[in-house]
C-alpha cells in the first residue's frame, strides 16, 4: 500500500514567514511582462535579495530586485535558460551583492479566487531550489492591472512524497509586505504623479538647477576673491572664515585619475556585459520558440 507523506528538506523554523517586496523588484517584473515575446502568455524569472531572521523567529525574505529568465512552456513542461540564470546571478552578486532568494511568475488573469499556482510550478521551483542558498519563495504578480492596481502573492513549497519519492510540491501562501527605502519612495511618488504637466515640471527643475549652479559659482567667486585679497595683503585675514573655507575644501572628495579611470572602465564593462546578455536572451528566446514550434508540429 502506497503511503503519502509530507516532507521538507528544511526545518519548520527555516521556512519564510513573510516576504518584503521592494518597488524596484515589482517594476522590473512588470517591465519584463510588458516586453515579453508575443507568443509568451507569462514571464518567469529570478528574485534577488537577502534573508534575515525575524524578531519573533522564522525567516524574512527581502526581495530587492528581479530579472526575467528565458523560458518556454508546452503544456505542463517548462524549459528554463539555466546558463543565462547562472550568469545573471553571478553578475548580480558582483554588482549589488544580492543573491537569488526565489522565483517569480506573472499572472495576466489576476489573482482572485483559488491558488493561482499551475502544475508546472513544481518543476520550476525544484530548479530554483538548487540556485538559492535557502528555501526559495515563489512570487506570483498580477499583471492584469485591473483598476490601475497590481497585487502579489508569495508561496513556500513542501514536497509531497510517495514511499519516499518526491512527486510534487504543496504550495503554502505567506504574507507579502511592501518595503521601500527613501530613494524608492521618491521613485514611487514620481510614478504616481503621472505624466500630467511633465514638460512644465522638467523645465522647472532645469531652471532650479541652473539657479543653484549660478549661486554656487557666485559663492566660489566670493571665496576665491577673499583668498586673493588676503594673500595680496589688501585685506586682513579672518581665522573663522579661513577655517570655514578649509572645511568646505576638505569636504570635497578627492579621486586619483587612475582610480577614476578604473571606475569608469568597470562601469563600462558591466554595461557591455548587460547589453551582451540582453542580446543573448533575445537569441535564446527565438531559438526556444522555434524548438517549441518544431516539437508541436
Amino acid at each position: 500500500m502506497s503511503m503519502l507523506s509530507l516532507s521538507s528538506p528544511s526545518t519548520p523554523s527555516s521556512s519564510p514567514s513573510s516576504v518584503l517586496l521592494h518597488p524596484l523588484a515589482l517594476s522590473s517584473i512588470l517591465e519584463a511582462f510588458v516586453s515579453r515575446p508575443p507568443s509568451s502568455a507569462r514571464v518567469l524569472g529570478c528574485l534577488l535579495g537577502r534573508v534575515a531572521t525575524a524578531p519573533g523567529g522564522g525567516r524574512v525574505v527581502e526581495v530587492v530586485s528581479a530579472y526575467a529568465v528565458p523560458s518556454a512552456e508546452q503544456g505542463a513542461s517548462v524549459a528554463i535558460g539555466k546558463d543565462y540564470q547562472r550568469q545573471m546571478a553571478a553578475l548580480a552578486g558582483r554588482t549589488s551583492g544580492a543573491a537569488p532568494v526565489g522565483w517569480f511568475a506573472t499572472s495576466p488573469g489576476g489573482l482572485d479566487g483559488a491558488c493561482p499556482v499551475p502544475e508546472s510550478a513544481s518543476l520550476v521551483h525544484d530548479f530554483f531550489a538548487g540556485e538559492c542558498a535557502d528555501e526559495p519563495v515563489h512570487l506570483i504578480v498580477d499583471t492584469s492591472l485591473q483598476g490601475d492596481a497590481t497585487s502579489a502573492r508569495a508561496y513556500t513549497a513542501t514536497p509531497l512524497a510517495v514511499q519516499g519519492v518526491a512527486l510534487a510540491n504543496m504550495f503554502t501562501e505567506v504574507r507579502v509586505e511592501a518595503r521601500a527605502d527613501e530613494g524608492e519612495r521618491i521613485f514611487v511618488d514620481q510614478c504616481v504623479q503621472g505624466n500630467a504637466g511633465a514638460g512644465q515640471s522638467e523645465r522647472r527643475r532645469e531652471d532650479e538647477l541652473l539657479a543653484s549652479l549660478d549661486g554656487l559659482l557666485e559663492l566660489l567667486g566670493g571665496a576665491s576673491g577673499y583668498v586673493d585679497k588676503v594673500v595680496a595683503g589688501s585685506e586682513p585675514a579672518d581665522p573663522s572664515r579661513g577655517r570655514a573655507i578649509a572645511d568646505a575644501l576638505a569636504a570635497v572628495p578627492t579621486l586619483q585619475p587612475g582610480a577614476l579611470k578604473d571606475m569608469l572602465s568597470g562601469s563600462l564593462q558591466d554595461l557591455l556585459m548587460v547589453m551582451y546578455l540582453g542580446k543573448l536572451t533575445k537569441t535564446q528566446l527565438a531559438i526556444a520558440e522555434k524548438l517549441t514550434a518544431t516539437v508541436a508540429i
